[in-house]
């Protein structure tokens, strides 16, 4: 999880530094789409971990809120993405984007989730 959250925050680091049009634009916005591939080995792991940690009772419940709760949360994040963007410009905003998403993984790096190891099953 850890893994997937730098990657993903350090390829969309790479997306202020494409110059424009051309090729070295073209290699990082080819570079930051491979990275989002980060993103599924988040994914994949957040939603294993929250399935072994359930009940089995609460999981369609659970899955429910969450899912609701990252469609919520995503579109917060589009209005102040596009609000940042608009006052600050675009690729500020893309560094700031980056930069949260790398305090996010610090914050997963300094948890006990890194300590997690053959959880039992419910």
């Amino acid at each position: 999880m850890i893994l997937g959250v730098f990657g993903v925050s350090l390829a969309t680091l790479l997306l202020p530094l494409a110059p424009g049009a051309g090729w070295l634009g073209l290699a990082l916005l080819v570079a930051h789409q491979l990275g989002d591939g980060f993103e599924v080995v988040f994914e994949v792991n957040e939603s294993s971990l929250r399935q072994t940690l359930t009940p089995p009772q609460l999981r369609g419940r659970v899955a429910g809120v969450t899912g609701f709760g990252g469609a919520a949360a995503m579109l917060v994040g589009l209005v102040v993405g596009g609000a940042v963007g608009e006052w600050a410009g675009l690729r500020e905003t893309l560094v700031v984007a980056g930069g949260i998403g790398l305090a996010g993984a610090t914050l997963l790096l300094l948890s006990p989730i890194r300590t997690l190891r053959d959880l039992p099953t419910t």
